[in-house]
């Protein structure tokens, strides 16, 4: 789902988008962070390159004018922050 692609839609579209985008990505990063212990290290390098598409996906959506409130942006930068630390800690303890 690419929410940085959506014509004038509405702001409850946008924020349902972002929202499934963030469960998506915890997901992920609770596959990659299973995946080496599994034996599937390449796996968890996929989820993380997803997740790592949809950050740069949301800061897109994030950078277009009057798409969100303040709050809400800020809540997505923080968000996208947390997500960061998160997936640069599973790449650590998992060696990908």
């Amino acid at each position: 789902m690419n929410v940085g692609n959506f014509p004038n839609g509405s702001p409850q579209l946008h924020g349902e988008a972002i929202r499934t985008q963030e469960m998506i990505t915890q997901a992920l990063c609770a596959l990659a962070q299973t995946a080496p212990h599994d034996g599937t290290a390449v796996r968890a390098t996929q989820a993380l390159t997803s997740v790592q598409r949809i950050i740069d996906e949301i800061v897109v959506h994030i950078s277009q004018p009057n798409t969100l409130s303040e709050t809400a942006a800020q809540e997505l930068k923080e968000f996208i922050t947390d997500l960061q630390q998160k997936t640069q800690v599973i790449q650590t303890s998992a060696g990908v």
